[in-house]
């Protein structure tokens, strides 16, 4: 990765999202940013293409993959972020459902970056709201201390009145919006959030039944790859493929050998389609 010419770095893998610092190179109006993606695996495709037997990890000839086409390459998009003395990185947030108290707990794993050269202090709040029906809303809050560089955090939540996620032939959908803001104690520094379903997933050895929220679940659904070129995804699409699951009494669906863009599995929170 170049910006006006000068070398940003370098990233090795397929579906991990990357970012590099370009404060240094970065000027006001135009700027080139010049990507340069290699697929190793492809080398001799032209000559002999029947000797390409990888795409995207998957197995070497599946009826979707078409052997001629390379699939490598940008498939997400670039984002431009500029940020304050202190910004977020990273949010990731887990629930954990008792089913027989009914009571709920989310787990958030988040990181924040500090890049000056001196510790700073923080606070950082946490609220879930409830985001597609009308509900009580929880919050806590905690102090930071971040040394320069990256630094890794997790926050407890105990939910107020949980209203669960189920699949569509079961139950309705609550959603909610897990919102993590980072202060000084005066001003806003940075906010992430994450919109996640509350549910309990479980699957018994003996037997391979699977229950969502203590209640057991016939599993019906296919393998799923959305498009060898990725990039010509979006929302919509793939709004239209997971109607098209529920249509054909599917409540299940299974990501084969890729990691699809982020917006199918909001797609599928939506939709009420669990996905694998």
């Amino acid at each position: 990765v170049r910006l006006n010419g000068f070398y940003l770095g370098s990233h090795e893998g397929i579906f991990n999202n990357f970012e590099f610092d370009c404060s240094r190179w970065i000027s006001k109006g135009e700027n080139l940013l010049v990507v340069k993606v290699v697929s190793p695996n492809d080398n001799n495709l032209k000559i002999r293409p029947i000797e390409k037997t990888v795409i995207k990890g998957a197995l070497d000839d599946w009826d979707c993959n078409n052997l001629l086409v390379n699939p490598g390459g940008i498939y997400n998009g670039l984002k431009l972020l500029s940020s304050t003395e202190i910004y977020a990185k990273s949010l990731k947030v887990s629930s954990f459902v008792n089913v027989e108290e009914i009571s709920a707990r989310i787990l958030c794993k988040f990181s924040v970056v500090n890049p000056s050269k001196s510790v700073k202090l923080a606070k950082v709040n946490l609220q879930l709201l409830p985001d597609n029906f009308t509900g009580k809303s929880s919050s806590t809050n905690q102090n930071l201390r971040l040394v320069p560089g990256l630094s890794e955090f997790d926050i407890w939540l105990d939910v107020e009145s949980p209203q669960l996620w189920w699949p569509w032939d079961i139950g309705k959908q609550h959603l909610y919006n897990a919102e993590l803001k980072i202060t000084n104690g005066t001003e806003i520094l940075d906010s992430i959030s994450d919109r996640i379903g509350l549910r309990d997933l479980q699957f018994q050895d003996n037997t391979s039944a699977i229950y969502i929220n203590g209640k057991q679940i016939f599993c019906r659904g296919p393998n799923y790859l959305s498009d060898q070129f990725q990039s010509n995804m979006n929302f919509d699409k793939y709004l239209t493929d997971v109607r098209m699951m529920k249509e054909a009494n599917m409540n299940m669906v299974r990501v084969y050998c890729v990691v699809e863009k982020e917006e199918f599995y909001e797609a599928c929170d939506q939709e009420a389609v669990s996905y694998t």
